[in-house]
Parts: structure tokens; C-alpha cells; sequence
């Protein structure tokens, strides 16, 4: 009798053991497994989806990371060097741009450079860029800037943005003494 009840007590303890759905899963991102169920019980942050199979996580549109933490743009702030070119003139100047978080808003950053002509008269200037989703592309918000002569030009322009390389056309009109006035910049740095 002894043996039979020692018998069925190792068969249920073998059948609880096998209950348990989460005895051979493995979960990512310190995620933890939900015993009753056998999926994982993701820490996904800003709207990232879970995957409740291994508890990775799928990212929404401008976030990175393991657990979708971190915010794409901050990639890429920094410090680009490269060249400047000004059209009329077909001038091409040695410049540094600066690249910063502008607001809570993960899809906004500033462009700060200078776009003087000339080197004498330094003419820096912060452009609002809007990054237009996760490739990295981006438009200038337009801005009205009145240069060392007196002219002003209304700037729009669009871009590329990696960790690495900045890419910016910035196209300006405007009148002066009854004339319409261009001049484009183009920008091209690396980190």
C-alpha cells in the first residue's frame, strides 16, 4: 500500500512540475513570465508594443532601444564640421553646426550656424527642424532673417539627419528696393 501511495505522490508531483508554462521560456529585456499563462510580462516604454512570446519590444516611429526608451533625435545632437555653400556667388565657407533637443516633442531639434558671407560680420542663426519620421529626413520650419546688408530673405528648406552626417538646403527670397532677392545655402557636416 505504502509503495502505490508513493507511487501516485511522485506521478502528481511529476504532473504539477509539467504545469508549469513558464519552465522553459526565456524572456527578454527583464521581463518576467506569467506562470498561469506562459507569456512574458513586457516593460515596453512609450507605446511600445510587447511581445508577449519572448517580451521583446516593437518600437513605435522615433524611438530605439530595448525597451523603446530612447528617443531617436537624441542620436543626433552634437557637433557636425563641413562646408557651407552660398548661392549667388557660388561661395563655399568652412563651417560647425550645432545640433540640439528642442522641447519635449521627439520629432523637434535646432540647427545653429552661422551663414554669414562674410567672415567679418559672423550672422549665427537657429533653425527649428522637424524631423518627418524615422529616416531621418526632415523640413525646416520657415524663418525670415535680415542679413548684414540689410536684405531680408524668408527661409524654408528640408534635410537628412544621421548620428553621423547632416545635410541641410535652405532656400531664401525676399524683396529688396522693389527686387526680388534669392539666396540658398547649402550645408553638408559630419560628426
Amino acid at each position: 500500500m505504502k509503495k502505490i501511495f508513493f507511487g501516485m505522490l511522485i506521478l502528481c508531483m511529476g504532473l504539477l512540475t509539467s504545469c508549469d508554462k513558464c519552465k522553459d521560456k526565456t524572456c527578454e529585456n527583464g521581463s518576467s513570465c506569467d506562470s498561469d499563462t506562459g507569456d512574458c510580462v513586457c516593460v515596453c516604454q512609450n507605446g511600445g508594443e510587447c511581445s508577449t512570446a519572448d517580451g521583446s519590444c516593437a518600437c513605435p516611429t522615433f524611438y530605439t532601444g530595448s525597451t523603446c526608451s530612447i528617443a531617436i533625435r537624441s542620436n543626433y545632437t552634437g557637433s557636425f564640421s563641413g562646408s557651407l555653400g552660398i548661392t549667388p556667388g557660388a561661395l563655399t565657407y568652412t563651417r560647425e553646426a550645432s545640433v540640439n533637443v528642442d522641447g519635449t516633442d521627439v520629432t523637434k531639434l535646432t540647427v545653429e550656424m552661422d551663414i554669414s558671407a562674410n567672415p567679418l560680420v559672423p550672422q549665427r542663426e537657429t533653425f527649428n527642424i522637424t524631423i518627418n519620421d524615422a529616416t531621418s529626413s526632415f523640413t525646416v520650419e520657415t524663418k525670415s532673417i535680415t542679413d548684414d546688408q540689410n536684405r531680408t530673405y524668408e527661409y524654408t528648406g528640408s534635410g537628412t539627419i544621421s548620428a553621423t552626417e547632416l545635410k541641410m538646403t535652405l532656400n531664401g527670397s525676399g524683396i529688396f528696393n522693389g527686387f526680388k532677392i534669392t539666396r540658398d545655402l547649402d550645408y553638408t557636416g559630419t560628426k
